[in-house]
């Protein structure tokens, strides 16, 4: 569920750039269960 959008938020072709570089769920561990550009956009 995405929050209200700021300003500061990626774009969506933005994120596609980053996508590459987020860390990937470890086989084996547990599902990843938050959404790494929503962790990105509060960092940002």
């Amino acid at each position: 569920m995405r929050c209200k959008s700021c300003s500061t938020d990626l774009t969506d072709e933005q994120s596609e750039l980053v996508r590459p570089l987020l860390a990937k769920a470890k086989p084996g561990g547990r599902p990843q269960s938050v959404d790494l550009r929503e962790v990105l956009d509060g960092v940002l």
